[in-house]
Order: structure tokens, then C-alpha cells, then sequence
């Protein structure tokens, strides 16, 4: 029998003061896993960049920490002005921790920041040939339009609420012994 690996882990909304493990976790990963992310080669020194500005795009930033470890980030950040419904979230794991439900759970927590901050519909970016973000999308009731090998995954918050119990669920079911997986709430009654 097969054990499965099991780690301390927990999803974490980050500060400011926290991005150094975000520029750590994103050095650490693979070229083909930086692609799919930026949708282009990037260099280490674009890497330290982008985390030097998050908190200037007003950006919110999740992590999947395990044992203290930074190993997955999910980003969440309003679209603009004009656009105070809408907003743009992005993943990114490293190869090791990939296919154990890293990306769901923090997607739920995107969820529940995107809800609290009155986001109604979160867009992802995405290549044709990243069957994850596919799959993140439809387990929250997701919409995917395609354009050529580029794809836009939209995500309902109301969808979401009402039926991201099967990506919850995929979640609660990770090897990694998650210790504090984001619950999706229920939307708020006006």
C-alpha cells in the first residue's frame, strides 16, 4: 500500500510584509510553469519586479504555505476603474505540490476576498493547453471562452456560491492535510 505524502499546510491571505515568500515561491518555479502563468518567458529579474509592484496594482495575495513554505499563490485584482465589479485572478503552484487541490482551495479563498470586496465576476487568462485552469474554472460553474490557443475563464461569485461545494469539496480531500482550507460562504442577503 501507498502511503500519501502529508504536510502542515494552510491557505493565508498575505500582507505586504509577507511578499518576500511570494518572490521566493515564484523564483523557485519552472520555466513551462512561469508560461502558463505570464503567458510569456520571464526573467528573474521581472519576477522580483512584479512582487515589488503588487502592492501598488492593489493586489490581494493568498498562499498555500506548507510546512511555512510558500507553494502556491492565488492573486486577486480589480480590472479599474469603471470595472469595480470585475477582477482578475491569477495561480500559480510549484510542479511538486501540482494535481492535490492547491489551486481549488485557493481559488476559494479568491472567492470569498472577491465576495467581501463586492466583486461579482473574476476573470482568468489562460492557454488552451492549461487543462488546471480548465478545470479550476468549471468546478466553480465557470464559463471558458476561447480565442485561438488563448482562453478567458469566468467565474459567477453567485455561481460559485451556490454550487462551488464540488470544488470545495476536491479540495477538502487533499493529501497535504490542509489545516485551514477556505469554506465558499453563502452570498449575504441584502
Amino acid at each position: 500500500m501507498t502511503m500519501k505524502p502529508t504536510w502542515d499546510s494552510k491557505i493565508r491571505k498575505l500582507l505586504n510584509d509577507d511578499l518576500t515568500s511570494v518572490r521566493e515561491h515564484l523564483l523557485r518555479l519552472d520555466q513551462e510553469s512561469l508560461y502558463l502563468r505570464f503567458g510569456n518567458t520571464v526573467t528573474d529579474a521581472f519576477l522580483i519586479q512584479y512582487v515589488e509592484r503588487m502592492p501598488d496594482l492593489d493586489t490581494v495575495v493568498f498562499a498555500c504555505c506548507v510546512d511555512g513554505a510558500v507553494r502556491g499563490v492565488g492573486e486577486l485584482r480589480r480590472l479599474g476603474v469603471g470595472r469595480d465589479h470585475e477582477a482578475e485572478a491569477a495561480f500559480t503552484v510549484e510542479r511538486s505540490f501540482a494535481d492535490l487541490g492547491m489551486g481549488t482551495a485557493l481559488m476559494a479563498a479568491v472567492i470569498n476576498e472577491a465576495r467581501d470586496i463586492g466583486v461579482q465576476d473574476i476573470f482568468m487568462c489562460f492557454e488552451l493547453f492549461n487543462r488546471r485552469m480548465r478545470r479550476i474554472t468549471e468546478k466553480f460553474q465557470g464559463l471558458v471562452s476561447y480565442d485561438g490557443r488563448d482562453c478567458i475563464g469566468r467565474v459567477s461569485i453567485e455561481a460559485a456560491s451556490r454550487s462551488g461545494v464540488r470544488g470545495l469539496k476536491a479540495a477538502l480531500m487533499l493529501p497535504i492535510g490542509m489545516t485551514a482550507i477556505p469554506a465558499l460562504r453563502p452570498a449575504q442577503s441584502e
